[in-house]
């Protein structure tokens, strides 16, 4: 089997756009932006072997702690090389012998000394790469505890009112009643889309000022100003497929939401809004109009919600699949110490969920949020 490894985008880019490339993380579009923006080392393979289709595996090494976590707050943090492959970004891989050759690929970057950790980007938990990679490494070297998370997507095809007539009653006059409510006067609610007579500073700054009294803000996620948002942010003004829009509120932007359309869906990258306004229903108002308008879009065939449940998500959902951040360690006795460490407190905080319960361990981050951006406000 030959291994092609780029460290720059241009040695495989011709080959890259050839692919059937499903994941818009896993796209040369995507991955170009996010690389000149933080200038991150690109590790790009391409697994060619007689009578196999080829394989690509789209991925770069980032320079990013490790933080032992629990809850939202951080026990610990220790600087680390991560070789990160994006979300889908093994492309062409069918059979579990595919599979295998990927991890043998990675793996031996690992032992190159290219990287501390492997992380397998947003794997579902049924499909084969988990059942592959599960079996790869010892116990000593995966990582462990990492619960995993509910991915939701919305089918738009057949527009709006299809989608409604596949949800409940109660969803269905509560997305009615705030479309309703965006087009009563008296609401001074407006909902307008970033586009070329936008300036860029004057985005970021209203970007900014709603994530700052966002509970995302408070957990160090969301928007904020750096190189990577304003690269999104000139994306979006040039017209792109990366798409920002702005619910505001007696002329004052309180809410935003963003993502990309790839292959006919659209992408959820970031939604948020100012908690300050939230009996307003800002948010929620926002992302019925931004349905609303996908849905009537005949370019547009799919929603999808990104990473983790929410409430919101599940009532809109016609799919859904369970997928986790899949991490390996170098065999290296740092590499395991902070292996064992992560570990550790992931298994205590899943054991204190499981002791309170989901409706508490819910009710408890729903409270802290609200502290969080009440903090920010």
């Amino acid at each position: 089997m030959k291994i092609t490894t780029a460290t720059d985008l241009e040695t495989l880019a011709d080959t890259w756009r050839r692919f059937e490339i499903v994941s818009p993380h896993a796209s040369l579009e995507l991955f170009t932006v996010v690389h000149d923006a933080l200038g991150e080392q690109p590790h790009v393979l391409l697994l060619e072997e007689d009578g196999r289709e080829p394989i690509l595996v789209v991925a770069r090494v980032e320079r990013r702690p490790v933080r032992v976590k629990a809850g939202y707050r951080t026990l610990f943090t220790a600087p680390a090389r991560w070789l990160v492959v994006v979300a889908g970004g093994i492309v062409g891989a069918r059979t579990a012998d595919d599979y295998r050759a990927v991890m043998r690929a990675l793996t031996a970057s690992l032992r190159r000394g290219d990287a501390d950790i492997l992380q397998l980007s947003k794997v579902p938990v049924d499909g084969p790469l988990a059942e592959v990679a599960a079996s790869h490494l010892s116990w000593l070297r995966r990582g462990h505890g990492a619960a995993p998370q509910v991915h939701h997507t919305s089918d738009l095809s057949g527009g709006l009112d299809s989608l409604l007539s596949r949800r409940s009653k109660g969803t269905r006059w509560r997305i009615r009643k705030r479309l309703k409510k965006l087009g009563d006067p008296e609401a001074k609610m407006s909902v307008r889309r970033i586009g070329p007579d936008d300036a860029e500073d004057d985005v970021v700054r209203i970007l900014d000022s709603i994530a700052s009294g966002s509970y995302q803000r408070g957990i160090g996620v969301g928007f904020a100003d750096d190189p990577l948002h304003r690269a999104f942010v000139r994306w979006a003004i040039a017209g792109g497929a990366y798409k920002i829009w702005l619910l505001s509120l007696e002329g004052t932007p309180v809410a935003y939401l963003n993502g990309l359309t790839h292959h006919g869906t659209f992408h959820l990258f970031e939604t948020a809004f100012d908690a300050a306004r939230a009996d307003d229903e800002p948010g929620a108002i926002l992302l019925a109009r931004v349905l609303q308008e996908l849905a009537d879009d005949p370019a547009v065939d799919g929603f999808d919600y990104g990473y983790g449940d929410a409430q919101y998500k599940s009532s809109m959902s016609d799919a859904s699949w369970d997928e986790t951040d899949v991490l390996f360690f170098a065999a290296r006795p740092r590499a395991l110490s902070l292996n064992l460490l992560n570990t550790g407190a992931a298994t205590a905080v899943g054991l204190g969920k499981r002791v309170l319960g989901g409706e508490r361990v819910a009710a408890m981050r729903k409270r802290k949020r609200a502290e969080l951006s009440q903090g920010d406000a």
